[in-house]
């Protein structure tokens, strides 16, 4: 069964050309074709990689980290509560309903939930350290790939233009270089960029030129080389190259749903762009908030020790913290 499944998946009147089996495509002594055994190469690839990462952050960013100032402080743990504790446990986005029932079961003030749910978060967040390694480890990979792409592509003439990439095709020859880049592309994970790493030294120029930088980039690749290029490439120039099989609008199918992606993302990144504009600098990410952001002294006198509220009525927050507290009551500390 697995076989007949395999053979009805893979059938070569829909994935290759007309008139060409895969038998026509198989390596031998002479040559090497892309495969489909190529695809079990990034599992021992990424764990290679994950040991890679082990020493880049602890022996390279965690020392850089430490020499600009970042400590790998925690927040002091907040006294334990069994009911909060159940409802953080059950979801970190408490609404503002649930904060004022838990206010009222506890004959707390709503400020005084939002802050122990807010304090307890803390303690579940990396620090900036712990941040600033992740962030270096993917500015690190990313770097590492890209010049290691331009090294192993520069001279193939499918770089330069894309109609090479239907001349001939499928037999297009795999060289050990270009499997070896397609192994560490596939086991891509994130994204970044190096302003979150700026934010987190507290480089604010630099941040704010960084992220510029990185929209102006996004834009022109995402919106304009993409669907001018190399969509146009694909979906025009290939119909006059390549006799039509199926695999042309599958293929193409997928780039186009990239494309209604890229949109989106383009979206976001700029309101995010919008909204920093508005603040007047780019903001941190959504685990931002840390122990050196806290006052120790203000959160605890913020919190009941055994006290309860007065009359069990709910006071509202102070104006100071209005913002704050709003902000987790209705989930926006993403």
């Amino acid at each position: 069964m697995g076989r007949t499944l395999s053979e009805w998946f893979w059938n070569p009147d829909v994935w290759l050309p007309p008139n060409i089996t895969w038998a026509d495509i198989k390596s031998n002594e002479t040559v090497k074709y892309a495969e489909f055994e190529d695809l079990y190469h990034p599992i021992p690839m990424a764990f290679l990689f994950l040991v890679i990462r082990f020493f880049v952050e602890r022996f390279i960013w965690a020392p850089v980290g430490r020499s600009m100032g970042l400590k790998a402080m925690r927040p002091k743990r907040v006294a334990y509560n069994e009911l909060l504790e159940d409802a953080y446990r059950k979801s970190r986005r408490v609404s503002h309903k649930q904060v004022r029932q838990l206010a009222k079961e506890l004959d707390w003030t709503e400020r005084q939930v939002d802050r122990w749910l807010r304090l307890r978060k803390l303690q579940d967040s990396p620090n900036k350290l712990t941040r600033f390694t992740e962030t270096g480890w993917q500015f690190t990979y990313y770097l590492f790939i890209f010049c290691y792409g331009l090294h192993t592509l520069w001279d193939k003439a499918w770089f330069w233009e894309i109609r090479h990439c239907f001349y001939n095709m499928p037999f297009h020859v795999s060289t050990r270089r270009v499997r070896f880049w397609d192994a560490i592309v596939e086991m891509q994970h994130a994204r970044t960029h190096g302003a979150k790493m700026f934010k987190y030294l507290q480089l604010q120029m630099l941040c704010d030129v960084t992220f510029a930088v990185f929209v102006l980039i996004w834009i022109v690749t995402r919106l304009g080389i993409y669907p001018g290029w190399i969509l146009y490439s694909t979906t025009i120039d290939a119909t006059y190259i390549v006799e039509f099989f199926p695999a042309y609008y599958i293929f193409n199918s997928m780039l186009i749903g990239l494309l209604v992606l890229h949109c989106i993302w383009t979206y976001y990144i700029l309101l995010m762009a919008y909204q920093a504009l508005s603040a007047g600098q780019i903001q941190g990410d959504s685990r931002s908030d840390s122990s050196e952001e806290v006052s120790s002294s203000s959160e605890e006198n913020a919190l009941p020790n055994s006290t309860p509220a007065t009359n069990g009525v709910s006071k509202p927050a102070a104006a100071g913290d209005g913002g704050a507290a709003t902000a987790v009551a209705a989930g926006g500390d993403n």
